[in-house]
This record gives structure tokens, sequence and C-alpha cells, in this order.
């Protein structure tokens, strides 16, 4: 894996890990075959998904968006070598507002940061606290992004619920890969079938509130009676 420079208050372990949990090697594997070309990366952060998304074989272009300035330096940074092919930008994807306080959990860990709005339906975010002086600029998807996408990447603290509803081009990528905050498994096999049901799930890992899915969009080809290919 391409080396990686990650942000102060960042759990290093964490990205040490990462390539060696059980999901991102059975996505990555997965979507290695698969013909994807154009990308977007939304909460970028350091640039962890990019550098490996940029292992694919056919990767031609990959949009990053972080709206935080600390992980947006480092994610400048880690990509500089690839300019050619990433496009990044220093904002955030949600939709209804421009610009957001930002909260967290209190350890100023940037992996915890969330969109103020993206709290008002978790019950577990009663905890939170806002950081002063903290804002984030956000925008939406298709105000920067104006071809297709192959594959979509979600992993944003609770506002994917907000651009699953709303963003149209979302919707219409052939791969998403979304990291779901908040909500127990079944909660999230629920939204999926309502909100996402041109799409079947290839990986499904979950871990109390946190699941990390990996969709394809449903083909002739790829349908298969409606189900799950893989982990149930």
């Amino acid at each position: 894996m391409k080396p990686l420079d990650t942000a102060r208050g960042i759990d290093k372990i964490v990205y040490r890990q990462f390539k060696e949990f059980p999901f991102w090697i059975g996505t990555l594997d997965f979507l290695n075959t698969a013909d994807i070309k154009t990308v977007v990366d939304i909460g970028a952060s350091s640039g962890l998904a990019t550098l490996m998304f940029l292992e694919l074989p056919s990767v031609e272009k990959i949009y990053c968006f972080e709206p935080d300035e600390e992980n947006y330096g480092l994610l400048v940074k880690n990509t500089s070598a690839y300019k050619h092919i990433v496009e990044n930008h220093n904002v955030g994807i949600y939709y209804g507002i421009t610009e957001s306080n930002v909260v967290g959990t209190g350890d100023k860990s940037p992996l915890g940061y969330m969109v103020e709005d993206a709290t008002k339906e978790h019950d577990w975010t009663h905890g939170t606290i806002r950081y002063k002086g903290k804002k984030f600029n956000l925008t939406t998807l298709e105000s920067v992004v104006k071809i297709p996408v192959d594959l979509i990447k979600v992993d944003v603290e609770g506002s994917e619920y907000n651009i699953i509803e709303n963003s149209d081009l979302l919707k219409q990528a052939n791969y998403l890969v979304i990291s779901f905050h908040n909500h127990l498994k079944k909660y999230v096999k629920e939204f999926i079938t309502k909100n996402l049901s041109e799409y079947h799930t290839v990986l499904f890992e979950s871990s109390g509130v946190y699941s990390d899915v990996l969709l394809e969009r449903i083909t002739n080809e790829n349908f298969i009676c409606g189900e799950e290919t893989q982990n149930r």
C-alpha cells in the first residue's frame, strides 16, 4: 500500500490495520475486476481510501471531498504525486445547508467530526460537543461533479443518510462503498432497501451501530433473485 501521512489526533493503528480489514480486502478484490474509471471519495480524510482506489487498474479520475482543513492539507500532500488523476475539494457534501458548525465526541479526533445537522435524529449524540470556531463549508455533489461516476465511497460520520436521500448522482453510480453510522444493522438494511432499491448487497460488515457496505447496481447480468451475493 502507498505511504500515508496522518493528521495529529488520528489513531495511526487504524490506518495500519485498515488494509487488513476483511471488508476492505473483499471490496478491493471485487472492484479489481470491475471497469471503474471515475471515482468519488466523499469524506476522504487524509487519503487512505483514495490511495487504495488508485491501485485499481482502470481508474482515470478521482474526485475527493474533505471539509476539515487539517485533513485536507494531508490529503493534498498524500495525493500530490497523482495530480493528473486526483482532484481535491476542501468542502463537505450535504444537502439543504451550505455551512455547518462541527460537533464531535470531545476527543477532537478528525475521524469523529460531524455536521451538526446530521446528529438530530440519533439519540446517542446527546453527549456530543460543538467545536468552538470550527465550521465546515458544504455543497452538493452535483454542483461539482458533472460527469457519470462508476464508484462512490461515502464515510461522513452520519451525513450519509442525507446524501443518499438527496443525491441523484450517487444513485447512478455502478458501485457504492458506504460506511453507515449511528444505527444497528436492521435499520441500515431497511434504509438500503427503501433508498437504494436499484442495488444489491455484495458485502455487509456490521459491528454495533457501524456498518460497512459494498453495493452493486443491479443489471440483468448480476441480478440473482434479488438476494445478496455474499456476507449477509
